[in-house]
């Protein structure tokens, strides 16, 4: 019995709804009492806020695409999205009205990003991908405005790859990549004549080029701010659009970079082999001028502070610093 309790303290029973604390009966005085009525309305609408109050931290609606392929196409679709307070997972409902959830995340399984306007089209998009048995699943989410979504984007953060039980400092590295793409050389009877690149960390698509006719020069740059700790590559493809909306674009080659392999702070300005799964043949190549910044030190007492205090703005805050100490470099 005592498992079963356990395990249904933490576990939904039906409805969103966990076992809370045991009723303690009392002894009612004999007597007339006075009885106060309440309309079947006010009970209502007051679980409904006693519930949101109790497991989410934070609250919403939210445009979502999901897939097994990034990026993920097709329509957008409206859900309302809650996060349980002190179980790291985000519940998705269809209204939010409605007690049975669509759909459910555990947010220790995942990975978030900012994703760059170039993707959709669009400010205010971001993404989470998740990890299950080898297999990836991704969830772009899109915000009414730029600043809301930087607001989720920061709660799902303190949540992901994280175990609730965390007792070691959070502040370790703070780590971004600048991403340039200059130009490319294909092969003259590869037969492309339009095409664009798309930008991935950890096969996460979050930037894309404009569509540029063949022979052509890219001249775009992106800013990938505040990484995890636990992305460790990035990838640049080269793709042919297609001709007909209902044929799919094809992939000529993609080029990877692991952040491992580059040098701290300085421009990485190389061309690229655009290589193909199961061919050993280059089909062309992209030159690419990459610049992975990490700040890392023995002694991270200030930044620590710095972060305690702005844990709500990491991002800015690691912008702030790294542009402090490249122009400390510069006195230098």
């Amino acid at each position: 019995m005592d498992d079963v309790v356990d395990r249904y303290r933490s576990e939904v029973i039906i409805d969103g709804i966990t076992l809370g604390a045991p009723i303690i009966q009392t002894v009612r005085p004999v007597g007339r009492q006075a009885m106060t009525v309440t309309s079947p309305r006010d009970r209502t609408n007051s679980i409904i806020l006693t519930q949101a109050h109790r497991q989410g931290e934070k609250t919403g609606l939210l445009l979502l695409r999901k897939g097994k392929k990034s990026p993920v196409y097709g329509k957008w679709k409206e859900f309302y999205f809650v996060i349980k307070y002190g179980e790291q997972k985000l519940l998705y409902y269809e209204r939010e009205d409605s007690h049975k959830a669509k759909g459910l995340l555990d947010l220790r399984q995942c990975q978030t990003f900012a994703v760059d306007p170039t993707l959709y089209g669009r400010n205010g998009v971001f993404m989470v991908m998740l990890k299950y048995l080898n297999e990836l699943s991704f969830y772009y989410f899109a915000a009414q405005t730029e600043e809301l979504a930087q607001v989720w984007l920061r709660v799902m953060k303190r949540h992901t790859l994280k175990t609730p039980d965390t007792t070691k400092t959070e502040v370790q590295q703070i780590r971004s990549l600048s991403l340039s793409i200059r130009d490319n050389k294909l092969a003259k009877s590869s037969g492309h004549s339009n095409v664009y690149c798309l930008v991935f960390l950890d096969g996460a698509a979050l930037a894309k080029t404009i569509l540029m006719q063949v022979p052509c020069i890219f001249d775009e740059s992106y800013l990938f701010q505040d990484l995890l700790l636990s992305t460790t590559s990035f990838s640049v493809e080269l793709l042919s659009a297609s001709k007909r909306a209902y044929i799919k674009d094809s992939s000529i080659g993609r080029v990877t970079i692991q952040l491992s392999d580059m040098p701290n702070g300085q421009d990485d300005d190389k061309w690229h082999h655009l290589m193909t799964k199961g061919s050993r043949t280059a089909q062309g190549s992209l030159k690419l001028v990459a610049n992975f910044k990490l700040l890392l030190s023995d002694n991270l007492t200030v930044i620590e502070a710095l972060a305690t205090v702005c844990k709500d703005h990491h991002a800015e805050l690691a912008c702030a610093l790294i542009q402090i100490f490249c122009h400390y470099k510069t006195l230098v």
